[in-house]
C-alpha cells in the first residue's frame, strides 16, 4: 500500500494521554475504554497522574495505594476489549530527590514524564500550572520576582528530568506559557529563552524520548497553540525527534479535541509519521488530519 497526502486506510487517531476518576480525571476506566472502542481505535491508553510522595500529596493525582487497583482495572478492560491494544500508562511528576518517571517505570507500560511542580513555598507547593497567581507568587518568593529565573528554573527540571530519570514521553514540554498569554512576564523570543528549550530538545534527542504535541491548552482556551509551541515543533523536526499527539483528556469527549488542525500542522512542517504503540513497541505510522493509516 502506498501512502500519500491522502491516506487509504485509517482507524482514527491513538491517543496515550487520558486521566481518569484516579486523579482528577471526570470518566472512569471503562468509559474512557468504551470511548475508545466506538470509535473504533485500534491503540491507546490510560495514563492517570502517578501518586505523590506524601509531603507533596496533591488532589489531582492518584491516592496513595490506589496503583495496584489502577492497574488491574486496566488489565480487565484489555480482556474485554481483545479488538483493542490497550495500554497501561502514568503521568509521573518529577521532583529531584523525591520521584521521577524510572521509579514508576517498570510497573506499567510507558509513562509521561511532566513538570507540575518546581518547587516549595512555605505553605504549598509551587505549582507552575495551577493559578497564575501561585505561578507570581512562587517566581516573587523563590526567586526574587525575576521571571527569566523561574523559566529557566522550570525547564532546568525538565532537563534534570531527562538526564536522571527519562521518561517515555516528554509531557507538555512549555505548559508554562500558559501565564504568559499577554507576553508581558516574560518574553519568549528572547535569547535565553530559546536556549532553554534548544538545551531540552537536545537531550529529548540524545535520550531517544518521544515528544508531545499535547493540544489540551487549545480547546482550554490557554493557548493559541499546541503545546509546545510550532517554533519549538519545527526544531524538534529538524533534530528528528519523534512526536506523539495526544489531548491530556479529562473527560471522554476531549479524546480528539483539535487533533485534525494540530495534525495540518505536524504536516505543514514536515512530520509525516506519529508514534504508536503497536504490539507492545513505539513505532512510526503514517498520518494525515484524518487520521493514521494502521496497517
Amino acid at each position: 500500500m502506498q501512502i500519500k497526502d491522502n491516506l487509504i486506510v485509517q482507524t482514527g487517531w491513538p491517543n496515550y494521554h487520558l486521566h481518569t476518576t484516579y486523579c482528577d480525571g471526570k470518566s472512569t476506566i471503562a468509559e474512557s475504554v468504551n470511548e475508545i472502542s466506538k470509535r473504533r481505535l485500534r491503540s491507546g491508553g490510560i495514563s492517570s497522574h502517578a501518586p505523590l510522595p506524601t509531603p507533596i500529596a496533591r488532589p489531582w493525582a492518584m491516592r496513595a495505594g490506589e496503583l495496584e487497583s489502577y492497574v488491574a482495572e486496566i488489565r480487565t478492560q484489555q480482556t474485554q476489549f481483545p479488538e483493542i491494544e490497550l495500554y497501561i500508562g502514568l503521568e509521573v511528576d518529577f521532583l529531584e530527590d523525591l520521584i521521577g518517571p524510572k521509579d514508576i517505570h517498570a510497573q506499567v507500560d510507558y509513562t509521561i514524564g511532566s513538570i507540575h511542580i518546581a518547587g516549595q513555598l512555605d505553605d504549598t507547593p509551587w505549582e507552575v500550572d495551577m493559578s497564575t497567581a501561585l505561578f507570581t507568587r512562587g517566581v516573587v518568593e523563590l526567586f526574587s520576582g525575576n521571571y527569566p529565573a523561574a523559566v529557566s528554573h522550570y525547564y532546568g527540571q525538565m532537563q534534570k528530568m531527562l538526564q536522571t530519570s527519562p521518561p517515555s514521553i516528554v509531557g507538555h514540554l512549555d505548559k508554562i506559557k500558559i501565564h504568559n498569554r499577554e507576553k508581558i512576564l516574560f518574553d519568549e523570543t528572547s535569547k535565553w529563552y530559546r536556549e532553554q528549550v534548544m538545551e531540552t530538545l537536545k537531550l529529548i534527542a540524545a535520550t531517544g524520548v518521544i515528544l508531545e504535541i499535547n493540544t489540551r491548552g487549545i480547546y482550554q482556551k490557554k493557548t493559541s497553540e499546541p503545546y509546545p509551541s510550532a517554533w519549538i515543533i519545527r526544531a524538534a523536526h529538524a533534530m528528528k525527534i519523534p512526536v506523539v499527539m495526544s489531548s491530556d483528556a479529562h473527560h471522554t469527549s476531549e479524546l480528539h479535541h483539535n487533533f485534525a488542525e494540530t495534525a495540518r500542522l505536524l504536516r505543514q512542517i514536515g512530520y509525516r509519521e506519529l508514534m504508536a504503540l503497536k504490539n507492545g513497541v513505539w513505532q512510526p505510522v503514517p498520518f494525515d488530519d484524518r487520521g493514521v493509516a494502521w496497517e
